[in-house]
């Protein structure tokens, strides 16, 4: 049997190749997912070790909706400027009238995480790992609660709050992988936005 991929002949019921280690496909077989073998060769003391590793594993790797994170992000960087723009002017006219109203500045934070929350959602995307989705999860509840807890005059900031928590809602059920886990965050994501509701 001759090895595909350096060229060298091998006994016809070897299933690695003596010289560079590959695994050794017959052709009338083949490999039936179609997925490419890597081999890593260990030398002992009583032979050659061989351990057969899938190649195509890049499906597994990346992190899951990165269209949608991608689009969430964007938006959230969109929505942040006009945030920015109607807390200026809620802080202007509470200035001008005097009515110790902080809806404006509470705008403020929600705008700044909205920015952040988008581009670390945005450079996140198709991360593996389940951190920078949570983290972007829990920078998009705290602008629900800030916005809960920060409107006063300012009513589009509820508006906001809310975007911010369903973008959240996103970004937590992109991690979740089995049953139990989207149960998980679907009682999570329905006793926060209780708790923020009350």
């Amino acid at each position: 049997m001759v090895c595909s991929k350096c060229g060298a002949s091998n006994d016809d019921n070897s299933k690695f190749c003596l010289k560079c280690g590959a695994a050794l496909v017959p052709t009338n077989e083949g490999n039936t997912n179609n997925d490419s073998v890597e081999v890593s060769q260990l030398n002992a003391s009583d032979g050659i070790t061989a351990t057969a590793v899938p190649a195509n594993t890049s499906s597994q790797l990346s992190g899951r909706w990165p269209t949608g994170k991608l689009v969430a992000g964007i938006f959230s960087i969109i929505f942040s400027v006009v945030i920015f723009m109607q807390s200026f002017l809620t802080g202007v006219v509470n200035a001008l009238e005097s009515n110790n109203d902080l809806s404006g500045t509470f705008g403020l934070f929600v705008s700044i995480l909205f920015l952040v929350t988008g581009i670390v959602g945005i450079a996140t995307r198709k991360s593996p790992k389940a951190a920078p989705a949570i983290t972007c999860c829990v920078l998009f509840w705290i602008t629900f609660f800030f916005s809960r807890i920060g409107a006063g005059t300012f009513g589009d900031l509820t508006v906001w709050g809310f975007v911010g928590y369903f973008f959240g809602c996103l970004f937590l059920f992109s991690v979740t992988r089995t049953k139990k886990s989207v149960l998980i965050g679907l009682a999570v994501s329905v006793v926060y936005l209780i708790l923020g509701l009350l």
